[in-house]
C-alpha cells in the first residue's frame, strides 16, 4: 500500500513510514519483486521501488482488507475503543522508536 500510494519512493522512505528496520523492508521488498508486485530501479546511488500493473492492481483489495480489520476490532471493542487502541498503540510505537 505504501509504494502503491507513493510509487518511487525509496527503502530507507518506507522502512520509516513502516516503522521498520531497512533490512526488514529489503528482504520485503525482495519477496514483492519475486511475485511481481514491486520492481526496484537504480538511479545513481539511490534505489526506488515502483508498484508493477500487478502491485496496483491490488490496491483496492488491500483497501477492503484493511477496512475489514478495522470492522472486526471495532465490533469487538466498540468503536471509540478501537479507535483509542489504535492511538494508544501509534504513540506507543513513535516513543519507542524515538529510544
Amino acid at each position: 500500500m505504501t509504494v502503491n500510494r507513493s510509487p518511487g519512493i525509496q527503502p530507507s522512505e518506507v522502512a520509516e513510514a513502516m516503522m521498520l528496520d531497512p533490512s526488514t523492508v529489503t528482504r520485503l521488498v525482495e519477496k514483492l519483486e519475486g511475485k511481481g508486485l514491486v520492481s526496484r530501479k537504480t538511479e545513481g546511488r539511490t534505489t526506488l521501488i515502483h508498484p508493477t500493473e500487478s502491485g496496483s492492481a491490488l490496491m483496492p483489495d488491500l483497501l477492503t482488507a484493511w477496512s475489514k480489520v478495522a470492522e472486526r476490532y471495532s465490533a469487538v471493542l466498540g468503536r471509540k475503543n478501537a479507535a483509542a487502541l489504535t492511538e494508544q498503540i501509534y504513540e506507543a510505537a513513535v516513543r519507542l522508536e524515538g529510544m
